[in-house]
């Protein structure tokens, strides 16, 4: 939301002399800020630690977007993994928050699925596309997002899947046995020192 975006910025920089974010949900934002603003990306930091959990997830793989709107980081994500192959998630909604149906552009049988996104609210829609990725004959569905709102719970979202992955930016108290929790704090911390130091933060995103 333009207007209420705006406000928080200005409060924000009343306080701050400078932000740092990850994975922003609208890189347009940006330009609502009147003190520098850097944009963290965790897609790096998240194919190590799969790699770490087990090189195997994302041998044989698909990237998949939940929506049409989330295909460029489903297409980044992949990039930085060494795949080519992504899927898309396609939603038809009769109001915002009820999924009547969800499809899928791209070849999913057969195939490891990582369904990636940004920020996940109530899980609906994820779930939706965990469900459509399995009844397409996906071998194994595998999650992320980086921020874990779930304000239907946690393991309503979780369930669906083989192994969900998740990031450390909102605090997630017990979460279910199939998750893992990516920790960005050494990027952060390591953000926070280059930005002292006047060093560049361009290395980070590779």
């Amino acid at each position: 939301m333009p207007i209420s975006a705006k406000v928080v910025s200005d409060v924000i920089g009343i306080y701050a002399d400078r932000v740092l974010t990850m994975d922003v949900h609208s890189h347009q934002i940006q330009g609502f800020y009147n003190i520098p603003f850097d944009n963290l990306y965790s897609f790096p930091t998240v194919i190590s630690n799969i790699n770490q959990e087990d090189s195997n997830i994302l041998d044989n793989s698909v990237i998949m977007s939940t929506d049409a709107g989330g295909a460029s980081r489903a297409k980044s994500f992949a990039e930085r993994a060494g795949k080519k192959e992504v899927a898309i998630g396609y939603k038809v909604r009769n109001k915002d928050g009820d999924v009547e149906t969800l499809k899928i552009l791209g070849e999913v049988k057969n195939k490891n699925v990582l369904i990636l996104d940004d920020i996940v609210d109530s899980g609906t829609t994820i779930n939706m596309a965990a469900y459509a990725a399995r009844m397409n004959g996906a071998n194994k569905v595998y999650g992320y997002c980086t921020h874990g709102l779930f304000t239907k719970g946690i393991e309503y979202v979780t369930k669906n899947f083989d192994t969900f992955f998740l990031g450390d930016t909102l605090y997630n108290n017990n979460p279910p046995k199939n998750t893992r929790i990516i920790s960005f704090v050494p990027l952060f911390a390591e953000a926070i020192y280059r930005i002292n130091e006047g060093k560049s933060l361009s290395e980070l995103f590779e």
